[in-house]
């Protein structure tokens, strides 16, 4: 880690250098010269090449951590062979023949078949007492649960939850995300600690002198100074919430690997998709992510004058889209709830304003049709995404035209699995608890008033109640 911070350091120190050049000309109110401009590109150069190194660092630590974790886990294995000292045999710690070794658990694969194999071995350690190698971390002599919780709750007995295995962990996670119609087009970064707080530049205004937070640029006469300026910044800052998911698995299935593998899997893999992304449009902010619908920057589009109740009309869309800025309308969507769609075939606006005429523009393209083949409906070019999340019809945010790109987050990449073989005791079922730690928020603070018009702008667009 120390190498990777004297090469950021060391990227650090080129950038600094050729801005330094920039800034010198520009206070002197000049063009680079040439030698200049070389000297700017070497630094440049430099520090593309800092970065592929640091980037090749970061990926041998990773490797390094996954290494001794496996490395931990095969060391720990002879430690399960321990003298009995001739005590008799107790099957119902899952001690094998009497003898001079006790051999708690394992078949000896150091893999799992499948996440249902894993499920049922988690069970039979909270039932039986006894614990299969492969969840188990040890050190010297000393018996630890790998990933064991502090404390009590709904775990195995008292030690706590076992570590869901990485090939699952990460599977659920990565499945969440590339299926989640909304997980998939936010930005996402991990965390290696429990927050996360990344400067912004805090523009509210395009107008001249609000540009950047309050830099300003100048037409001069010759020999006219230049008068200083400079951005404005701000933190977005997350902190990592928890996330819980039960589930209830009943003796049969988990004796059948792969009917327990496959719907716990996709059980948990569904509802860790739902709930954030739920967050990602409705969340609190309080023990939640902050959500879209929620955000300071969030701009409501009225209803028209006349407009009945539970509709949406052309003049809405229109409306809408005027104020998504330009630059992020090649990355926005329409979120609708499914009750919406009725409301949008057949969307259109006059050509030329004029209710005496009969020419029809045409808003929306149904998916299948003969001018849209693809998956989604589109709406002003842009695809209909209908999730559950939204409101009913006529409702605020039954309808939202959002830029997800410009929606951050954060976790920690895994999940963990705890049991308990008493909350559903009577009824013969395995209780497993799935826990995901995330957080994430809006990138905007507030909407943008641009340099000519009065109009905000924002990438959060609803649509208001129309009542």
């Amino acid at each position: 880690m120390n190498k990777i911070k004297e090469l950021l350091a060391q990227r650090r120190t080129e950038l600094d250098a050729a801005k330094a050049l920039r800034e010198k000309a520009v206070a002197e109110n000049r063009d680079l010269t040439d030698e200049e401009l070389s000297q700017v590109e070497t630094h440049l150069t430099k520090a593309d090449e800092l970065k592929g190194q640091i980037e090749t660092a970061q990926e041998r630590v990773r490797k390094q951590e996954l290494a001794l974790d496996k490395l931990d886990a095969a060391d720990g294995w002879e430690h399960q062979l321990r003298p009995t000292k001739g005590r008799p045999v107790n099957p119902a710690h899952g001690n094998g023949p009497a003898g001079d070794v006790d051999i708690v658990g394992g078949d000896g694969s150091k893999t799992w078949s499948c996440f249902g194999e894993w499920l049922h071995s988690v069970k039979r350690a909270g039932v039986s007492g006894q614990i299969d190698e492969r969840l188990t971390h040890l050190t010297g002599t000393d018996h630890k649960v790998f990933g064991a919780a502090s404390g009590l709750g709904i775990a195995v007995d008292s030690e706590g939850g076992y570590l869901i295995p990485p090939e699952y962990r990460e599977a659920m996670v990565k499945e969440a995300y590339e299926s989640g119609q909304i997980l998939s087009r936010c930005s996402r970064t991990r965390l290696t600690g429990n927050t996360l707080s990344i400067p912004y530049v805090s523009e509210t205004s395009r107008a001249t002198g609000s540009r950047w937070g309050g830099v300003q640029g100048y037409w001069l006469a010759e020999g006219e100074t230049i008068s200083t300026s400079h951005p404005k910044f701000a933190n977005l800052e997350l902190k990592l919430k928890k996330c819980a998911i039960a589930g209830y698995v009943s003796e049969e299935m988990l004796q059948d690997y792969g009917a327990s593998s496959s719907l716990m899997q996709r059980a948990f893999t569904e509802e860790l998709t739902w709930m954030v992304e739920d967050a990602v449009l409705n969340g609190t902010g309080a023990g939640q992510p902050l959500g879209i619908t929620k955000s300071p920057a969030l701009i409501s589009i009225a209803k028209e004058s006349s407009q009945a109740a539970a509709s949406i009309w052309g003049a809405n869309i229109v409306k809408m889209w005027a104020r998504m800025p330009a630059r992020q309308r090649p990355n926005a969507v329409w979120l609708v709830n499914q009750d919406c769609e009725t409301q949008l075939w057949g969307l259109g606006l006059l050509s030329s304003g004029d209710a005496s005429t009969t020419d029809v523009i045409p808003l929306y393209y149904p998916a299948g049709s003969l001018l849209n083949a693809g998956r989604y409906a589109q709406l002003m070019a842009r695809p209909v995404i209908p999730v559950e999340y939204c409101a009913t019809l006529g409702t605020a945010n039954d309808i939202l035209l959002v830029a997800l790109s410009e929606y951050l987050l954060a976790d920690k990449g895994g999940i963990n699995v705890a049991s308990s073989i008493h909350v559903r005791f009577l009824n013969d079922e395995q209780t497993f608890r799935v826990t995901y730690r995330v957080d994430g928020q809006p990138t905007w603070a507030s909407a943008l008033t641009p340099a000519n018009g009065s109009n905000t702008l924002s990438p959060y667009i609803n649509l208001a109640t129309r009542a």
